[in-house]
């Protein structure tokens, strides 16, 4: 049976004391995406600089982890606090990693609450709003993490977020799919060998075992491994191994006209062609680089050809952040097509033409994204 691709988080940047930040480094060495304490539970500018840095120069997506502001007890104790109050704590955190982001020049790209604030928004209706509501005041362009088959996601839907459904690797799952309380003294799997097996079976689709040896499905996007589990490392290093990945697995920073390597089964490209400045230069890149028989997948925003296609809730949002971030952010490169967000699907045709691909098709969509199909 063979392995499935899945995103692999981890909580980062909670520790200031010379082993903890070493467990750090060598995580990003392993994990596609990381979480960084922002302030509230812990971490400061120093500590999140050190972590952005590190995981830009390793390739890894850069999020924002915040918590409750309660440093003695490590965010993971319930607090009851106005909702407002809740959401300018949320906004705080965000800005001060987003301004760390900008000083490096990378990219926010999702945000995962922690410990008790995380549990909370995925139990409570009001809680996952005001979570939402803090992000989009800073940015509606990221992607929200919440437990898989939690209700917050379908909260976050439907407040236009892009959602990524998580697994854990190292917590114990109670029968009914929820997490074991961390006050049980068996919540956590320490053995790395059953860590790393929990992340295989949610890669590969199997489900997860639980505390009553039953086993209960749980569908994922990504699965986080906490960085303060014991063993966290071996237990990263086991599951990439368990996956089928050693040696067939990297993470590397490149730009779309770049990057390394050819014969590639598939590319993909995720709601990124129409904030290039040379989307024409990148798509040759990739015609360069796939295999005879390989697929380009690209992921756009939904959108018609026409303006008045897309007036509509979903296109008013994205032609709003499309001037605001797309659009200038293409213009500030070579070329500067400044495609847009609302491109549309005959643009982006035209681009992959261009690029001599013969193959061009609408794969799939939802309200709120276009999956094209190019073939060589």
């Amino acid at each position: 049976m063979s392995a499935a691709a899945i995103d692999f988080n981890c909580d980062l940047g909670e520790r200031d004391d010379a082993a903890g930040i070493a467990v750090d480094l060598a995580l990003l060495d392993l994990v596609s995406s990381a979480n960084i304490a922002c302030g509230g539970h812990a971490g400061d500018e120093q500590s999140m600089l050190r972590t952005v840095t590190a995981a830009l120069e390793r390739g890894v997506a850069l999020g924002a982890h915040p918590g409750y502001a309660d440093r003695e007890g490590f965010g993971r104790v319930a607090r009851e606090m106005p909702l407002q109050a809740l959401e300018d704590s949320i906004v705080a955190q965000l800005e001060a990693l987003q301004r760390v982001i900008d000083r490096c020049r990378g990219l926010l790209s999702h945000v995962k609450a922690h410990g008790a604030l995380y549990h909370a928004a995925m139990r409570q209706h009001d809680i996952a709003e005001r979570v939402a509501a803090g992000v989009a005041r800073v940015s509606q362009g990221v992607t929200l993490v919440g437990r898989s088959g939690a209700p917050a996601l379908d909260v976050w839907r439907m407040r236009g977020f892009r959602v990524a459904a998580e697994a854990f690797v190292d917590r114990r799952y109670e029968p009914d799919g929820s997490l074991r309380s961390r006050a049980e003294a068996d919540a956590l799997l320490a053995s790395p060998q059953q860590a790393a097996a929990q992340a295989v079976r949610i890669a590969r689709g199997l489900g997860v075992v639980t505390s009553s040896g039953a086993i209960v499905g749980v569908s994922a996007d990504t699965i986080c491994l906490h960085s303060d589990s014991p063993n966290a490392i071996e237990t990263a290093r086991e599951a990439v191994q368990g996956a089928g990945l050693e040696g067939r697995a990297a993470f590397q920073q490149s730009t779309a006209k770049d990057f390394p390597g050819e014969g590639y089964d598939m590319v993909t490209m995720f709601d990124c062609l129409h904030d290039l400045g040379d989307p024409v230069g990148a798509a040759r890149h990739v015609h360069r680089t796939l295999a005879e028989d390989g697929t380009w997948m690209i992921v756009e925003p939904q959108a018609g050809n026409r303006v008045e296609d897309n007036l509509n809730p979903v296109g008013r949002l994205y032609y709003g952040a499309s001037a605001l971030v797309c659009t200038p952010t293409s213009l500030s490169q070579e070329v500067g097509l400044a495609l847009g967000a609302q491109a549309g699907e005959e643009a982006i045709r035209s681009v992959v033409e261009e690029a001599g691909f013969s193959s061009f098709r609408r794969a799939a969509e939802t309200p709120f994204n276009i999956v094209f199909e190019a073939r060589r």
